[in-house]
């Protein structure tokens, strides 16, 4: 139960900065859908999709399957560490 609750917590942390990320980029192109997507093109939009810790991520997830608790600490680790770069940052 523990664990569940500490995985909520970063993920909503981690979730939140995502949010508030993409807000802002969607502010900064005066909400205009060609610019928005256009940013995507660019070298640092493509970045934001091809990050190797979002890679990373998604190739933990068959480890769900095959052990759940260890599958759970680890996701917890990466939530963790995104929610310390969201205080940080602010």
């Amino acid at each position: 139960m523990f664990y569940f609750l500490t995985l909520s917590f970063f993920w909503f942390l981690r979730t939140l900065r995502i949010i508030l990320f993409y807000v802002y980029l969607w502010q900064l192109k005066e909400y205009h859908i060609g610019r928005f997507l256009d940013h995507f093109t660019t070298e640092k939009g493509k970045r934001l999709f091809l990050n190797p810790l979002k890679i990373l991520k998604i190739a933990l997830i068959p480890g769900l399957i095959f052990n759940p608790n260890y599958f759970i600490l680890i996701l917890e680790f990466f939530y963790f560490g995104e929610s310390l770069n969201f205080f940080r940052d602010i």
